[in-house]
């Protein structure tokens, strides 16, 4: 009998090695995402980690499916790039729990939506809620209306992105490099993004002007947004926020001056409960 080169019996070995690291490092997700689900990530995973890709590879759509435990409908994402890890913070960390148990969210607005998982993960808790999804890229615009279609009219999309006035955008193409979930806008006359203001966002969608969640991920626009203290401020009731520097921090801290409410810091998300005018 031949027994097989070192190298092939070290490759095996390898390969063996990394799949059961990876097994073991997704599955103990399962308890909060399901056996199904935590399969579909396990094989997302390895399909792109070397030795073993090129195994699972051959057999790797690049849009899949999936429906984490407790929740009523499957939603799409691409099998590379950031759609895992945006799967990971809404339904394993579980990042907008903050603000899940809010009690009376009738309009949702979520701005930077990306794919739509944070808009699935707050219309599955705020049951009676209508939101708008706010999402310039197009690419993730499409899955995000795909992944906001079972909720029927309680979900709008908008392929846009907030700013403080009515304006043409681009997306900032050296921040594509940061993958899908860290595109930038910036002005641009002839760009192909609408820069739309909340009030405009509420008027196109059909929607009041109070605001009781106000969900933003925006990847810097914040210093933009909040320079000059919006009078939809006002009209606000909670806001989850996440901080991309200094800049946008101190924006953010300035125009919520001469208001109360209380803040908590969960992670990289800012949230802010019970907004009201008053000296705080």
């Amino acid at each position: 009998m031949v027994e097989a080169p070192p190298s092939v019996l070290h490759l095996t070995a390898a390969k063996l090695a990394e799949t059961w690291r990876l097994f073991r490092r997704v599955f103990r997700h399962a308890p909060l995402i399901g056996i199904k689900t935590a399969l579909l990530l396990f094989f997302c995973e390895a399909s792109t980690r070397s030795p073993i890709a090129e195994i699972v590879k051959p057999f790797a759509a690049d849009e899949l499916k999936a429906r984490p435990h407790g929740y009523p409908y499957r939603f799409h994402f691409r099998r590379v790039g950031t759609d895992l890890a945006v799967m990971m913070q809404m339904f394993v960390t579980r990042e907008y729990a903050p603000v899940a148990s809010l009690k009376n969210v009738r309009t949702i607005v979520d701005c930077g939506a990306n794919i739509g998982l944070s808009a699935y993960y707050l219309l599955h808790y705020h049951q009676s809620a209508r939101l708008i999804a706010v999402e310039p890229d197009p690419a993730n615009c499409a899955l995000c209306r795909k992944n906001l279609a079972p909720f029927g009219d309680r979900a709008v999309v908008l392929q846009a992105a907030v700013w403080p006035e009515n304006t043409r955008l681009r997306i900032n193409p050296g921040s594509r490099r940061g993958g899908a979930w860290s595109l930038e806008v910036e002005p641009w006359p002839d760009g192909d993004v609408d820069g739309l203001t909340i009030h405009e966002i509420l008027r196109r969608a059909g929607a009041p002007d109070q605001i009781d969640l106000l969900k933003m991920d925006v990847e810097g626009a914040e210093e933009e947004i909040f320079r000059n203290r919006p009078a939809w401020l006002a009209a606000t009731r909670n806001i989850a926020i996440e901080l991309h520097g200094d800049r946008e921090r101190l924006a953010f801290a300035s125009a919520l001056e001469g208001f109360r409410y209380e803040r908590r810091e969960v992670d990289e998300l800012t949230v802010i409960y019970d907004l009201r005018t008053g000296a705080a």
